[in-house]
């Protein structure tokens, strides 16, 4: 009997030794747990942070301009170059991250020539994929009041990545002229005044072909017909449209003063036009054209040479050019500035007229003591 009840305590007392050894464990499964719960929390706000950082620095305002900016990225730009004109210009907020997303994005790789916008708002990934894409902004230019070939250049290169001296060099080519109609010295017609749009990184070439098909849509089959008409090329309706803008800047008159230089043509007269004087010497300021002028040897002088200059002595507009075309060679033979200065002109039929009118105008020169 009491070797049964000694065996029935062992029993109850490994019983609840049992329990509590199983409820320990449990305890310490349940206490793991909540660690690791606790663990993987901290971890997915880590994470969440992280990934919300990261996000407000990849698609936020990138810099602090005010207003639109450029990157220009030519074939030897490096990403350290990128990243220069970008504080320059913009003042990157966070320079190191656009470096490292740069890098990751592997952006030196994808770099292409050409001007690039930068606008305020947009963010590191719009400024990675627009340099990535090669989406650039064209350069606009104009061509106004242009009159020496230098002029010329420098308003078409100005702005581009192209040196001066690669289209100077391109329109003194004689070949490169030829096949498209013209000399070195007449392929100033080729261009026409206007505002153009071109990438920036535009070859030499190409931006001269380019502006050749604005001149081959100006001369329509109905516009060449009228320049036969009247017994002149393309090129020399360009070059007279050249003299008349710098002899007028009164528009109607310049058919009148078209017809009046074709007429001299036709009856093998010089042209005798102040203003191609003015370019032969080289100084557009002169108000007075002396004896002195008229002795300057240049083809462009057409009190020494008869005919036309080889070029223009501007880049004339498409109105002018419609003017000429417009001209009646049967008209005048002569012409002076008014003394009134008002920039408008006496026309005359005979040298006698003719002269009656320029003693009236040097009277009104030497009255303003204009030398």
């Amino acid at each position: 009997m009491i070797i049964g009840l000694s065996l029935g305590m062992v029993q109850k007392r490994r019983k609840r030794s049992s329990y509590r050894h199983s409820s320990s464990r449990n305890n310490r499964k349940r206490r793991t747990r909540r660690h690791i719960l606790l663990w993987l929390t901290a971890l997915l706000l880590l994470i969440v942070i992280g990934a919300g950082g990261t996000a407000y620095l990849l698609f936020s305002p990138a810099g602090h301009a005010q207003e639109n900016t450029y990157v220009h990225i030519r074939p030897t730009t490096t990403l350290d170059d990128v990243e220069r004109q970008l504080q320059q210009h913009t003042r990157l907020r966070y320079p190191s991250f656009f470096h490292h997303a740069a890098r990751y994005y592997r952006l030196e790789e994808k770099l292409r020539p050409g001007r690039y916008s930068i606008t305020p708002r947009m963010n590191i990934m719009q400024i990675l994929g627009t340099l990535a894409r090669g989406k650039q902004s064209a350069v606009r230019f104009h061509l106004r009041h242009v009159r020496t070939r230098e002029d010329l250049v420098s308003r078409m290169t100005g702005r581009l990545m192209m040196k001066p001296e690669e289209l100077s060099t391109l329109l003194a080519d004689s070949s490169f002229c030829d096949s498209l109609g013209f000399s070195p010295s007449s392929v100033n017609s080729l261009f026409l005044p206007d505002a153009y749009e071109v990438n920036w990184d535009i070859p030499a070439k190409d931006l001269v072909l380019r502006l050749k098909k604005y001149y081959d849509r100006y001369w329509t089959a109905d516009r060449r017909a009228q320049a036969d008409s009247l017994g002149l090329t393309p090129i020399q309706v360009s070059i007279i449209a050249s003299i008349v803008e710098e002899e007028s800047s009164k528009a109607d008159e310049y058919a009148e003063i078209a017809g009046l230089y074709i007429r001299r043509l036709r009856e093998g007269m010089p042209l005798q036009a102040d203003p191609t004087v003015k370019f032969a010497v080289g100084d557009f300021t002169i108000r007075r054209v002396l004896g002195v002028h008229l002795q300057t040897d240049s083809p462009y002088n057409t009190y020494r040479y008869k005919g036309l200059p080889p070029g223009p002595i501007r880049l004339p507009y498409p109105a002018t050019m419609d003017s000429v075309l417009r001209a009646n060679p049967r008209g005048y033979l002569y012409m002076c500035a008014r003394e009134d200065f008002s920039g408008r002109h006496r026309f005359a039929n005979t040298y006698a007229e003719h002269q009656r009118n320029a003693a009236l105008y040097r009277k009104a020169l030497d009255e303003r003591g204009i030398k």
